[in-house]
């Protein structure tokens, strides 16, 4: 494939997979390079390439023959979510280390589960979303040898997304 973005930009290091028609053992996994190019190796038709990095939205080309020169793919940048975890005791908690985890609950979203680690009080986004899909947005943070967390179902037209993280124990 020949990976570019909306501005005709070569996109490097993107996740692609191609999994040939009921065989999916046979899944191949390949990044684009500098050039945004990637190379399956010898692949057999007919199969699906996917789209599958948690940078861009989610994308499935349906393959009869396998293409001799690179396939064009164009990478939509998806939807982005922003939000904000909070611990509930306030100024204790600021600064804070916290784990944050988005799934989806319908099982669409590639790479299934996205995580990342954030600083309570301070802005996080997860990017290459779908935008017709709740999401499972949660927090985790240990504090004095306690478990705090923080779990929420999540739309894209939501606007401010707040977690507070609550003591479990």
């Amino acid at each position: 494939v020949k990976a570019r973005d909306r501005g005709n930009l070569p996109i490097a290091d993107l996740r692609v997979l191609f999994t040939p028609e009921r065989q999916d053992a046979a899944t191949v996994v390949a990044h684009t390079d500098a050039t945004g190019i990637a190379r399956f190796g010898q692949v057999k038709g007919p199969g699906t390439l996917m789209v599958s990095d948690a940078r861009y939205a989610n994308q499935s080309i349906e393959l009869d023959m396998i293409p001799i020169d690179p396939l064009p793919l164009l990478v939509d940048a998806g939807e982005t979510l922003t939000a904000t975890a909070t611990v509930a005791d306030g100024a204790a908690g600021a600064g804070q280390t916290i784990v944050v985890t988005l799934r989806d609950p319908s099982a669409n979203l590639r790479p299934a589960q996205r995580t990342l680690v954030a600083t309570a009080g301070k802005p996080f986004t997860f990017a290459g979303l779908p935008s017709e899909h709740n999401l499972l947005l949660t927090a985790t943070a240990q504090r004095d040898g306690k478990t705090w967390s923080a779990r929420r179902i999540v739309n894209l037209n939501e606007g401010d997304v707040q977690l507070s993280l609550r003591n479990e124990d």
